[in-house]
Protein backbone atom coordinates (compact mmCIF):
# COMPACT_ATOMS: atom_id res chain seq x y z
CA UNK A 1 0.00 0.00 0.00
CA UNK A 2 2.68 2.44 1.34
CA UNK A 3 4.86 1.66 -2.33
CA UNK A 4 1.37 2.09 -4.28
CA UNK A 5 0.63 5.57 -2.33
CA UNK A 6 4.54 6.79 -2.90
CA UNK A 7 3.93 6.03 -6.84
CA UNK A 8 1.12 7.71 -6.77
CA UNK A 9 2.58 11.05 -5.43
CA UNK A 10 5.68 10.69 -7.32
CA UNK A 11 3.49 10.80 -10.37
CA UNK A 12 0.93 13.67 -9.33
CA UNK A 13 4.29 16.02 -8.98
CA UNK A 14 5.52 14.86 -12.17
CA UNK A 15 2.42 15.79 -13.81
CA UNK A 16 2.40 18.99 -11.64
CA UNK A 17 5.83 19.83 -12.41
CA UNK A 18 5.48 19.05 -16.13
CA UNK A 19 1.73 21.77 -16.15
CA UNK A 20 3.93 24.11 -14.51
CA UNK A 21 6.78 23.73 -17.41
CA UNK A 22 4.64 23.89 -20.05
CA UNK A 23 2.07 27.02 -18.69
CA UNK A 24 3.85 29.67 -20.84
CA UNK A 25 4.39 27.49 -23.57
CA UNK A 26 2.64 27.78 -27.02
CA UNK A 27 2.14 23.91 -27.62
CA UNK A 28 0.30 24.36 -30.71
CA UNK A 29 3.32 26.34 -32.02
CA UNK A 30 5.58 23.86 -30.32
CA UNK A 31 3.94 21.20 -32.02
CA UNK A 32 3.51 22.99 -35.66
CA UNK A 33 6.92 23.38 -35.40
CA UNK A 34 7.52 19.71 -35.10
CA UNK A 35 5.36 18.78 -37.87
CA UNK A 36 7.11 21.13 -40.77
CA UNK A 37 10.55 19.74 -39.34
CA UNK A 38 11.98 17.37 -41.36
CA UNK A 39 11.85 13.40 -40.15
CA UNK A 40 14.92 12.29 -40.63
CA UNK A 41 16.94 14.81 -38.43
CA UNK A 42 14.47 14.28 -35.85
CA UNK A 43 15.49 10.75 -35.76
CA UNK A 44 19.27 11.87 -36.12
CA UNK A 45 18.80 14.21 -32.91
CA UNK A 46 16.62 10.99 -31.21
CA UNK A 47 19.81 8.67 -31.96
CA UNK A 48 22.74 11.21 -30.67
CA UNK A 49 20.23 11.46 -27.57
CA UNK A 50 20.19 8.19 -27.19
CA UNK A 51 24.14 7.62 -28.01
CA UNK A 52 24.76 10.44 -25.62
CA UNK A 53 22.95 8.99 -22.60
CA UNK A 54 24.78 5.30 -23.43
CA UNK A 55 28.43 6.52 -23.47
CA UNK A 56 27.19 8.40 -20.07
CA UNK A 57 25.79 5.51 -18.42
CA UNK A 58 29.67 3.73 -19.58
CA UNK A 59 31.54 6.33 -17.91
CA UNK A 60 29.41 6.62 -15.05
CA UNK A 61 30.09 2.82 -14.61
CA UNK A 62 33.70 3.45 -14.70
CA UNK A 63 33.77 6.03 -12.54
CA UNK A 64 31.24 3.86 -9.52
CA UNK A 65 33.99 1.16 -9.80
CA UNK A 66 35.49 1.78 -6.53
CA UNK A 67 32.46 1.88 -5.06
CA UNK A 68 30.61 -1.42 -6.07
CA UNK A 69 29.63 -2.77 -9.35
CA UNK A 70 26.93 -1.04 -10.80
CA UNK A 71 24.72 -2.88 -14.07
CA UNK A 72 24.68 -0.91 -16.97
CA UNK A 73 20.89 -0.76 -16.84
CA UNK A 74 20.49 0.88 -14.20
CA UNK A 75 23.50 3.09 -14.77
CA UNK A 76 21.74 3.77 -18.50
CA UNK A 77 18.32 4.22 -16.54
CA UNK A 78 19.04 6.59 -13.69
CA UNK A 79 21.23 8.60 -16.04
CA UNK A 80 18.15 9.12 -18.84
CA UNK A 81 16.03 9.82 -15.33
CA UNK A 82 18.89 12.38 -13.89
CA UNK A 83 18.68 14.21 -17.61
CA UNK A 84 15.04 14.19 -18.16
CA UNK A 85 14.54 15.47 -14.86
CA UNK A 86 17.01 18.04 -15.33
CA UNK A 87 15.39 19.33 -18.45
CA UNK A 88 12.50 20.14 -16.23
CA UNK A 89 13.30 20.64 -13.12
CA UNK A 90 15.90 24.05 -11.88
CA UNK A 91 19.28 24.30 -10.87
CA UNK A 92 19.96 21.36 -12.96
CA UNK A 93 18.34 18.98 -9.84
CA UNK A 94 18.48 15.65 -11.94
CA UNK A 95 21.83 15.49 -11.05
CA UNK A 96 20.62 14.83 -7.25
CA UNK A 97 18.28 12.58 -7.90
CA UNK A 98 20.34 10.19 -10.32
CA UNK A 99 22.93 9.31 -7.65
CA UNK A 100 19.70 8.55 -5.08
CA UNK A 101 17.89 6.72 -7.76
CA UNK A 102 20.95 4.05 -8.59
CA UNK A 103 21.29 3.57 -4.70
CA UNK A 104 18.11 2.41 -4.69
CA UNK A 105 18.47 -0.23 -7.30
CA UNK A 106 22.69 -1.10 -6.37
CA UNK A 107 24.04 -1.64 -3.26
CA UNK A 108 26.28 1.48 -2.52
CA UNK A 109 25.85 4.81 -1.34
CA UNK A 110 24.03 7.52 -2.47
CA UNK A 111 27.23 10.08 -0.92
CA UNK A 112 29.25 7.81 -2.36
CA UNK A 113 27.55 7.70 -6.21
CA UNK A 114 26.94 11.22 -5.76
CA UNK A 115 30.89 12.11 -5.43
CA UNK A 116 31.39 10.55 -9.10
CA UNK A 117 28.66 13.47 -10.22
CA UNK A 118 31.22 15.99 -8.94
CA UNK A 119 34.09 13.94 -10.54
CA UNK A 120 31.63 13.72 -14.03
CA UNK A 121 31.06 18.07 -13.96
CA UNK A 122 34.62 18.61 -13.60
CA UNK A 123 35.68 16.58 -16.86
CA UNK A 124 32.66 17.88 -18.67
CA UNK A 125 34.94 21.17 -17.52
CA UNK A 126 37.92 19.95 -18.31
CA UNK A 127 36.60 18.74 -22.45
CA UNK A 128 34.91 22.39 -22.25
CA UNK A 129 37.75 24.39 -21.64
CA UNK A 130 40.19 22.33 -23.65
CA UNK A 131 37.93 22.54 -26.34
CA UNK A 132 38.22 26.21 -25.62
CA UNK A 133 41.48 26.64 -26.34
CA UNK A 134 42.08 24.52 -28.99
CA UNK A 135 39.25 26.30 -31.31
CA UNK A 136 40.98 29.65 -29.78
CA UNK A 137 44.82 28.79 -30.63
CA UNK A 138 43.96 26.94 -34.09
CA UNK A 139 40.65 27.97 -35.46
CA UNK A 140 40.49 31.53 -34.01
CA UNK A 141 42.65 33.80 -36.58
CA UNK A 142 39.21 35.73 -37.81
CA UNK A 143 37.97 36.70 -34.65
CA UNK A 144 42.07 38.41 -34.10
CA UNK A 145 41.84 39.93 -37.15
CA UNK A 146 38.18 41.49 -35.85
CA UNK A 147 39.60 42.70 -32.72
CA UNK A 148 42.87 41.81 -31.43
CA UNK A 149 42.97 43.41 -28.21
CA UNK A 150 39.88 41.26 -27.14
CA UNK A 151 41.39 38.38 -28.76
CA UNK A 152 44.69 38.12 -26.99
CA UNK A 153 42.91 38.27 -23.49
CA UNK A 154 40.77 35.50 -24.41
CA UNK A 155 43.17 33.26 -25.95
CA UNK A 156 45.85 33.99 -22.88
CA UNK A 157 42.40 33.47 -20.39
CA UNK A 158 41.39 30.34 -22.42
CA UNK A 159 44.93 29.26 -22.37
CA UNK A 160 45.31 29.41 -18.47
CA UNK A 161 41.63 27.78 -17.84
CA UNK A 162 43.20 24.32 -20.03
CA UNK A 163 46.16 24.60 -18.26
CA UNK A 164 44.52 24.68 -14.94
CA UNK A 165 41.99 21.82 -15.40
CA UNK A 166 44.77 19.82 -17.17
CA UNK A 167 46.76 20.12 -13.37
CA UNK A 168 43.31 19.61 -11.56
CA UNK A 169 42.85 15.79 -13.83
CA UNK A 170 46.30 14.56 -13.21
CA UNK A 171 46.03 15.70 -9.63
CA UNK A 172 42.70 13.70 -9.79
CA UNK A 173 44.88 11.17 -11.49
CA UNK A 174 47.68 10.53 -8.86
CA UNK A 175 45.21 11.49 -5.73
CA UNK A 176 42.61 8.00 -7.45
CA UNK A 177 46.00 5.59 -6.89
CA UNK A 178 45.88 6.27 -2.84
CA UNK A 179 42.35 6.80 -1.64
CA UNK A 180 43.37 6.91 1.71
CA UNK A 181 45.71 10.48 0.14
CA UNK A 182 42.50 11.49 -1.26
CA UNK A 183 40.24 11.45 1.87
CA UNK A 184 43.08 13.28 3.76
CA UNK A 185 42.54 15.79 0.98
CA UNK A 186 38.92 15.82 0.90
CA UNK A 187 38.89 16.39 4.79
CA UNK A 188 41.28 19.15 4.83
CA UNK A 189 39.34 20.88 1.90
CA UNK A 190 35.75 20.63 4.13
CA UNK A 191 37.78 22.47 6.64
CA UNK A 192 37.44 25.47 4.63
CA UNK A 193 34.55 25.03 3.22
CA UNK A 194 30.49 26.12 4.72
CA UNK A 195 29.18 23.30 6.63
CA UNK A 196 27.00 22.17 4.30
CA UNK A 197 29.70 21.07 1.99
CA UNK A 198 31.51 20.48 4.88
CA UNK A 199 29.08 17.91 5.63
CA UNK A 200 29.00 16.60 2.38
CA UNK A 201 33.17 16.33 1.53
CA UNK A 202 33.39 14.46 5.30
CA UNK A 203 31.13 11.73 4.22
CA UNK A 204 32.92 11.32 0.86
CA UNK A 205 36.26 11.23 2.81
CA UNK A 206 35.14 8.53 5.13
CA UNK A 207 34.06 6.70 2.16
CA UNK A 208 37.58 6.68 0.74
CA UNK A 209 39.42 6.20 3.97
CA UNK A 210 37.34 2.81 4.87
Amino acid sequence: MRSHLRTILVLALALGLLGLFLYNVDVRGVVGEIMRSRPEWLLLSMLTMLLNLVIRAWRWQYLLEPLGTASFGNAFRATAVGFAASSVLPARAGEVIRPYFLARHERMSATGAFATIILERLLDMIAVLVLLASYVFIFGRDLEAANELAFTAVKWAGATAAAGALLTLVVLFFLAKDPARLGQTLTRLAQVLPSKFAGLLGRIAEKFAT
